[in-house]
């Protein structure tokens, strides 16, 4: 009876510790999982920001051309000099924000994979800024082509 208790024991034991351990072992996959997951989504998230920051610069290059052909069509008398060169700049600007962003997305997709956690957060809190720099860029683009339009509109006197 002893050795059936023993047995009986042992036998619990050992099915606790196979319990257990198979317990530990998918908490750790699935933590593995996660970690794989998350890392992924950082990826992700930060060549999306790189590209909307790109996307948003090249819609602010679009308005120069736009704002360009308005300077060029319109007679705007002591008006052309000033809007000519705030449509230079502004897409000065633009190119250098853009040559900018291309740069540092080609060097975040070389090392990305090799990136750690607070590497990658710090690629998506500089994406983030610079996309938010990039959509004040094209806010201000737009309310000058909006400038350039009200002196477009003007009746001229003659």
């Amino acid at each position: 009876m002893a050795t059936e208790v023993s047995l009986l024991q042992l036998t619990g034991v050992i099915v606790s510790a196979a319990v257990g351990g198979l317990t530990v072992w998918l908490a750790m996959r699935k933590r593995l999982e996660e970690e794989s997951l998350g890392r992924a989504t950082r990826r992700t998230t930060a060549l999306q920001l790189l590209s909307d920051e790109e996307f948003t610069l090249e819609q602010v290059r679009d308005e120069c051309v736009a704002i360009d052909t308005l300077v060029s069509l319109g007679r705007y008398d002591t008006h052309r000099e000033h809007l000519e060169a705030e449509s230079t700049r502004i897409r000065r600007e633009a190119t250098e924000m853009l040559t900018e962003v291309r740069a540092r997305r080609k060097a975040v997709e070389a090392k990305l994979e090799a990136l750690n956690l607070m590497q990658l957060e710090s690629v998506i809190a500089v994406a983030y800024h610079g996309k938010r720099r990039a959509e004040a860029q094209l806010r201000r683009t737009q309310l000058s082509r909006t400038e350039v339009l009200k002196y477009f509109e003007e009746p001229k006197q003659t």
